[in-house]
């Protein structure tokens, strides 16, 4: 998959070290990947992250993205909950689609806040205990898959099928 994440919230601290978090639904284990460093960004604006996932063959969920945004002394944490399913058979490499997270202020308690409210200053000016993600996941296939296939040229010599999460 691919993640385009956007703090607009705080435009200063637009979110980095981002990991991938899946549980293989059977055996309730959670593995998570790191996603490496964005493969487009606008400064203040937006990163993008190309996501690969290595899972074990079955029932498995994405259950959410983190990270980390930080400048300085200040740091802040949030995750982005994505908690689909998808059934991946064995063997196969499959395109899950493209997951747009944009952080925004919240405006009522009853929308989730976009990371903790600990620590207090770091989460505040980070924009992620006021905030929440406004989410959507969509396909993008062919300009996904060009621009995997442009950071892992190995990947042309695959199919690579479309398993798309509902959302």
């Amino acid at each position: 998959m691919t993640a385009k994440i956007s703090n607009e919230l705080k435009k200063g601290y637009q979110p980095t070290s981002c990991f991938a978090v899946m549980m293989n639904t059977k055996k309730k284990k959670n593995n998570v990947f790191k996603v490496g460093k964005p493969f487009n960004s606008v400064k203040q604006e937006y990163n993008d992250y190309l996501i690969s996932m290595k899972c074990v063959p079955g029932e498995n969920e994405i259950r959410s993205v983190n990270g980390l945004s930080d400048k300085i002394l200040i740091c802040g944490n949030f995750q982005i909950p994505v908690k689909k399913n998808i059934n991946v058979e064995p063997g196969k490499i499959v395109y899950i689609g493209r997951l747009e997270a944009v952080n925004v202020k919240r405006e009522n308690d009853t929308e989730p806040r976009s990371g903790s409210i600990f620590p207090l200053i770091d989460q505040s000016a980070c924009g992620f205990s006021n905030g929440t993600w406004h989410i959507k996941i969509y396909d993008n296939y062919d300009e996904d898959i060009a621009n995997f296939t442009k950071e892992y040229p190995v990947l042309s010599k695959y199919d690579i099928e479309k398993a798309l999460l509902e959302w």
